[in-house]
């Protein structure tokens, strides 16, 4: 790929007080294809069509803005709260190829698309907090952390794809939400570390809601890949100068993957599975 994008951008910041900040920013940027996207030849998978690439395909130009309220109430905490928009053209998706013999799916530039959401981050340290005479002097040890965000997306329906859509159903809609985008994010992680006896731990989670995964054709509802969460552990243990024991503990709820639609109010799975826990035990050297 030879090609020159002017990519302009421009941030400004106000400082409230010492410790708190007002943000305001625009960027443009691009999304060029992956590989398997741009190229000329059909990719197989055992649960859903044959996906073809497309070698005009085209990137993605995308304006972003973003708003952010941060402050920060002493070192290693953080309490912000955003606001952001992407106004994107030409965005990469999949359309079903109407033309094809068997369900085949190819990559396709949409016509448009945009993205806009709030979000809200906190991140907690109680070692400023706690008194070394304490008797509680051990939560000095642990920290917290928690962000979440809610997203409004929508893109436009290819036009090959909504006039065969129409054939089926007239009242069609010319939209869907953006391609595997979740219309909500939460992650949160409680952390601990300890230098003088070398231990450093912490358990996180996060969960999404359901995202757009595979398009589907006339009247057939497209199929989401339902909310699941994840939680998993760290643990890492100094024994000496040069070696360091580590244990992790990963998926531990092993939720069901789903993949499903709805059509008139009835659910559908397309598939589902459960991808099982994880666990592994690591020995490292350092020299």
């Amino acid at each position: 790929l030879k090609k020159t994008y002017i990519l302009p951008s421009i941030q400004a910041k106000y400082a409230i007080n010492k410790r708190t900040n007002l943000r305001l920013g625009y960027g443009r940027t691009v999304a060029r294809p992956t590989f398997r996207e741009i190229a000329p030849f059909t990719t197989f998978s055992f649960d859903q069509p044959p996906v073809k690439g497309n070698p005009l395909l085209d990137r993605t130009l995308i304006d972003n803005l973003d708003l952010k309220w941060e402050t920060y109430p002493n070192m290693g905490e953080v309490v912000s709260f955003g606001l952001f928009y992407k106004n994107m053209y030409n965005p990469i998706g999949q359309a079903y190829v109407p033309q094809a013999a068997n369900t085949e799916i190819q990559m396709v530039n949409l016509p448009s698309a945009s993205v806009a959401g709030v979000e809200f981050e906190f991140k907690k340290s109680f070692a400023n907090r706690i008194n070394t005479e304490s008797a509680f002097k051990w939560l000095s040890n642990f920290n917290i952390g928690f962000n979440t965000s809610y997203i409004y997306s929508v893109s436009k329906i290819e036009t090959a794809e909504l006039a065969a859509r129409r054939e089926v159903d007239p009242n069609a809609s010319e939209t869907r939400p953006l391609f595997a985008q979740s219309p909500f994010l939460i992650n949160g992680i409680v952390g601990y570390k300890n230098d003088s006896i070398g231990l450093a731990m912490n358990i996180s989670y996060n969960v999404f809601g359901k995202r757009l995964v595979i398009t589907s054709q006339g009247a057939l509802s497209d199929i989401y890949e339902q909310s699941r969460q994840a939680l998993n552990f760290v643990l890492a243990k100094r024994i000496s100068e040069k070696f360091k024991i580590s244990f992790k503990a990963q998926n531990l709820l092993n939720p069901e993957t789903k993949l499903s639609h709805e059509f008139r109010g009835e659910e559908y799975v397309y598939s589902s599975f459960r991808t099982g826990r994880r666990v592994s035990l690591g020995l490292n050297y350092t020299f």
